[in-house]
């Protein structure tokens, strides 16, 4: 198709997660691109990305724990806020603090309720948005 200049049609944007600022300095990379760990909360890492979800988008935020190699922390939203990376990051704390954190997971351990999360979410600024339980 490409050499004869057919494309196939889309209905995608291309969508940023990062909008940089030229004016200021990034952050220093303090893992130094070395994503290994000797034991578990020493290192933590953080993602912010979208899923495109039909007419509308969700943006997800989580931070894995690299020794374990699994999530700790995680946000859900309709908007791109950083409160959305904060949140995760605080549910990452909560949970690194917590004493059940490392019993094995199981129904004979798990209890649901309809409750509020534990750790402090930011307020959103607007838009409609799903805290993470």
């Amino acid at each position: 198709m490409r050499s004869v200049g057919l494309r196939g049609a889309t209905r995608a944007t291309k969508r940023f997660t990062t909008r940089s600022d030229p004016s200021h300095t990034s952050a220093p990379d303090l893992a130094k691109r070395e994503f290994r760990a000797d034991r578990p909360d020493r290192l933590w890492v953080a993602d912010f990305t979208y899923c495109s979800m039909g007419s509308w988008i969700v943006y997800v935020a989580f931070v894995v724990d690299v020794f374990a190699r699994r999530i700790v922390g995680w946000k859900a939203a309709r908007n791109m806020y950083t409160s959305i990376v904060l949140d995760a990051l605080s549910m990452a704390a909560w949970i690194q603090q917590s004493p059940w954190r490392n019993q094995p997971s199981g129904c004979s351990r798990l209890s649901c309720t309809a409750t509020p999360p534990p750790w402090p979410p930011t307020e959103d600024l607007g838009g409609d948005s799903t805290t993470s339980r």
